[in-house]
């Protein structure tokens, strides 16, 4: 049975309707494309010279400012021991300040996965954990215990975290100290 003429004229209309909307929203596509890689390319070149041109900390000062993209451009074991580094002072301070009652300073590869992701790190495949899982084999600095990861010097890092906070401690008891000593020694001089 042959098809009416009109039925065949209302698919080839619509045919070349999505033929259009397809190629409109294909140049959309490499416009946006283009623009991206543009900035991209701007934005990572600006971030080297930052880097190498700012002082000391006012780059991580920035970053920090900026977590979204505090991973942009960078390669995937430095991201990831940054992570770590990180999580370990996080931890380190939280014990010491007796916020937690242990060090825990472990992430587990799709923890490390998620930092990744909300930093702003650029997966090179769809297939993020095994990049990250990739990494972790071969890192220096990461320690794998239990199935969860740590950085190398984690055990360091509550080691001075725990020194800066009783130094800390000790010197605001010796100002509070030496106040209320000045504080009550004002009327004590009188001889009568």
């Amino acid at each position: 049975m042959a098809r009416p003429p009109e039925r065949i004229a209302a698919v080839y209309d619509e045919v070349d309707k999505a033929h259009a909307n397809y190629l409109e929203a294909k140049a959309a596509y490499i416009d946006a494309q283009v623009r991206y890689e543009s900035a991209h390319e701007r934005f990572s070149g600006l971030c080297r010279l930052a880097a190498e041109m700012l002082p000391a900390g006012a780059w991580s000062r920035w970053q920090d400012r900026h977590p979204e993209i505090r991973f942009f451009g960078m390669a995937i074991g430095d991201s990831i021991v940054k992570i770590l580094d990180g999580h370990a002072f996080e931890m380190a301070w939280n014990f010491a300040y007796g916020k937690s009652r242990e060090f825990r300073p472990h992430l587990s590869a799709d923890e490390i996965q998620t930092k990744l992701e909300e930093g702003g790190f650029e997966f090179k495949g769809a297939a993020p954990l095994r990049e990250v899982n990739g990494a972790l084999m071969k890192l220096e600095g990461a320690t794998k215990e239990q199935g969860r990861y740590r950085a190398s010097d984690a055990n360091e890092t509550l080691e001075w975290v725990q020194n800066y906070v009783a130094d800390e401690t000790a010197a605001r008891g010796a100002t509070k100290n030496a106040a209320a000593q000045q504080a009550g020694t004002g009327n004590d001089d009188v001889p009568f």
